[in-house]
């Protein structure tokens, strides 16, 4: 039950006014809803806890080893400046050596105090239901051997599933397939037929012949074992680049397959394909008279460790406002990397002369938080994705900004190599052709 929905304030308005759930008395002549709601209080102080998430992103299961004991510095906050809301690297290059001292630069400093959270721990949703409460008492009874070989084989395969360089969605795909978590027909009937996703992802040809392009063999012995064990064995056994192959192909199979099937779509999944390319071959358009457009990417350099952003504004005629690059280091988190990117467009939009580059302070929801509010002062702002062929101008300026050793601006103007591009994105305006708003 969520506390702010209707029933949980009316509740706590009615039975526990001036105290929480978890310390409300059942009362003389309770209701059928709230001796309802009571009894299961002791199932929640069983199976509730306080969200513990790693502290550290990488290996060692977040965890701070060979660190220099200092009696001064006991808790997190002591490391951080809590006026700029911002990391003390004088006080971690004391502290700690240099690859945790990165790693802890990497984590971004939430400005805004943010409440400990209690989360249902009997399993991955955090959250409490009848159904989550039955799938954990079924989980309490198979104490056996075999049981903790399967949790082992488990905790491999998803440590190595989060360790992947790829996008969340096909991480999530991958972790929604091993689960049975895939929204079929059969899931939302009660799963009645448990083996449909056994069958599209595993017995399928067309799965099959996906799997084969990619190197993984669904041998005829393999059908009488476990779906989910066999999965993360094979994944766990897996090289790196092989365990990207796996999860992209399968992330694959569900969109050509269940997708299109829920859609009830009728066109191939060759028009599927090239309709997708499309995005990626489309062209540069200017915006609306009296508007400016700006487009931004962003990059990350291995071998330097610091992302490097870049940003350019242009009118409805396609001319240059400005273009600028920054460098932010300590961030390697690719959706981060771009929201980020995003605001660091909106504040130079706002207040150009600003040092947009010291903007290191928040998780994502605080970023996303900051540029809505920010938004709002413009009269009009939309944000929209493009493909690669019509941002080429502001990438060529991000694969530039990599070997640049500071930030850099240009005002009406800018590198040759970029003029080159924009002098082809306007073309199609020199012709006649107005391009559509975005």
């Amino acid at each position: 039950m969520y506390l702010d929905c209707l029933l949980a304030r009316a509740m706590k308005a009615k039975c526990y006014q001036n105290s929480e759930f978890l310390k409300a008395v059942l009362g003389s002549h309770p209701s059928y809803t709230w001796r309802s709601i009571w009894s299961v209080r002791g199932l929640l102080e069983e199976g509730m806890g306080w969200r513990n998430e790693a502290w550290l992103p990488g290996p060692r299961q977040g965890k701070i080893t060979d660190q220099d004991i200092n009696v001064n510095f006991t808790t997190i906050t002591d490391l951080i400046n809590s006026d700029h809301s911002t990391w003390r690297l004088e006080v971690l290059e004391k502290l700690f050596d240099e690859d945790q001292k990165n790693r802890i630069m990497t984590i971004l400093v939430v400005g805004v105090d943010i409440m400990d959270v209690r989360v249902w721990k009997g399993d991955n949703t955090s959250e409490y239901t009848a159904k989550n409460r039955y799938k954990w008492l079924l989980t309490e009874d198979t104490t056996t051997r075999d049981a903790t070989l399967s949790q082992t084989t488990l905790y491999n395969f998803y440590n190595r599933l989060w360790n992947l360089q790829l996008t969340s969605k096909i991480k999530f795909t991958l972790w929604k397939v091993i689960n049975n978590y895939i929204p079929t027909f059969n899931n939302l009937q009660a799963r009645r037929l448990m083996d449909l996703v056994n069958y599209i992802f595993w017995e399928c040809l067309i799965s099959k012949s996906i799997l084969q392009e990619v190197g993984i063999e669904t041998s005829p012995n393999t059908h009488g074992q476990n779906w989910k064990i066999w999965l993360a064995n094979v994944f766990t056994n897996m090289e790196e680049e092989q365990r990207e192959y796996l999860a992209i192909a399968l992330w694959v199979i569900w969109v050509i397959t269940f997708i299109k099937a829920y859609k009830a779509e009728s066109t191939s999944t060759v028009k599927e394909i090239a309709t997708s390319a499309g995005l990626y071959n489309s062209m540069w358009s200017p915006p609306r008279a009296n508007t400016i457009k700006c487009n931004f990417d962003a990059a990350y350099n291995n071998y330097l460790l610091k992302l490097v952003m870049g940003i350019m504004f242009r009118d409805s005629e396609g001319l240059i406002l400005a273009l600028c690059t920054y460098h932010n280091p300590f961030n390697t988190d690719t959706t981060t990397m771009e929201v980020k990117t995003c605001l660091q467009a909106v504040t130079v939009a706002e207040a150009p002369s600003s040092d947009a580059s010291k903007l290191d302070k928040s998780n994502i929801v605080v970023i996303v938080h900051k540029i809505k509010e920010r938004t709002r002062r413009f009269e009009t702002f939309t944000c929209s994705f493009v493909g690669r062929s019509a941002n080429q101008a502001t990438h060529e300026m991000v694969e530039k900004g990599k070997k640049w050793p500071d930030q850099r601006v240009w005002i009406e103007e800018a590198p040759h190599r970029v003029e080159m591009i924009l002098r082809k994105d306007r073309r199609p305006l020199n012709d006649g052709w107005n391009g559509s708003e975005e």
